[in-house]
């Protein structure tokens, strides 16, 4: 009676998987029973050994499938090479046209028209008759400098993490849209393990808008940006900053501020900085330089009138 009872409850659970589940509740404990359940598994058996002696029915549809991606995936390699060598030569990306070939199309598109001339998977790519997917357009070109902005700004914070200190170096400038923007370095010490050398790298992670510009808000904006990072700012042995009293100041400046949460921080008057109020001075001392300076000045003025958005 229970052999019985146990044959019947079998073929009722068998013949779910072929006249439907309506208990969508239980789905997937259904689903696993029938992944382990003796009749599968013959089943999985029975088809292997079908396709190793006959193949599959859909043998050539799989070989296009596979064909087509292979080529989408050799065009994405040359798009994001492509992209790469732009955003390291610091070049902009497009012109005034969006067209294939076409005069003032940007670099981006004049590299990728260029290459097509020798590799034959952009030159089919660029033959496509408009309207076919390329990925060539600006959204997908804004979408490669991001992850690949992403996969780099990953790559860096995982150097400065594992190094044993680093330097804080930052400055702020407005913008055209009159947004202060704070420039976010940090210069670390980088240990190769393959090669057991060591090298000093400076890094820009950024820029991020300043909403308050007092000491206090600056130091907020920099611990939660180390925070964010996931980086111990008690690692940090170093400041570089402009001689403004909001950044050096000895009593409530940004430095004396960090240092009263990691001491061993010391502050360094940034020397691009020092450099320039050199070079102020050498020009002050010059009697020609001096008489000159309010003409630059008039031009300036009158540039920005003419601009004012700051194109010029």
């Amino acid at each position: 009676m229970v052999a019985m009872q146990v044959q019947t409850n079998k073929f009722s659970k068998q013949s779910e998987w072929i006249d439907g589940i309506s208990d969508c509740g239980h789905l997937s404990l259904q689903i696993n029973c029938h992944k382990n359940s003796s009749a599968h598994v013959n089943a999985v058996i029975a088809e292997k050994l079908w396709v190793e002696e006959h193949g599959r029915i859909d043998a050539e549809l799989q070989k296009q499938l596979l064909e087509e991606s292979n080529y989408w995936f050799s065009v994405l390699q040359r798009l994001v090479d492509v992209t790469c060598t732009l955003a390291s030569c610091n070049l902009a990306f497009r012109g005034h046209r969006e067209e294939v070939s076409s005069l003032g199309s940007g670099n981006f598109l004049a590299m990728v028209t260029l290459l097509a001339q020798y590799d034959p998977v952009l030159k089919e790519l660029v033959n496509k008759l408009e309207g076919s997917v390329r990925y060539l357009s600006p959204q997908i070109q804004n979408e490669l400098i991001s992850l690949l902005g992403s996969k780099m700004r990953e790559h860096l914070l995982s150097e400065i993490r594992t190094a044993p200190f680093f330097a804080i170096i930052g400055d702020t400038t407005i913008d055209m849209s009159k947004v202060d923007q704070y420039s976010n370095c940090i210069r670390y010490v980088h240990f190769e393990n393959s090669t057991k050398s060591v090298e000093v790298r400076e890094t820009f992670l950024g820029f991020y808008a300043l909403q308050n510009q007092s000491a206090e808000g600056f130091v907020d904006l920099v611990c939660g940006l180390l925070k964010d990072a996931s980086i111990d700012i008690n690692k940090c042995r170093g400041q570089g900053y402009d001689g403004a009293s909001v950044m050096s100041g000895a009593y409530i400046g940004v430095q004396i501020r960090i240092q009263s949460i990691v001491p061993s921080a010391a502050y360094v008057h940034c020397i691009c900085h020092r450099l320039n109020l050199v070079l102020g001075d050498a020009a002050e001392s010059c009697a020609e330089m001096k008489s000159s300076s309010p003409l630059f000045s008039q031009c300036m003025y009158s540039l920005e009138a003419v601009h004012p958005d700051g194109l010029f």
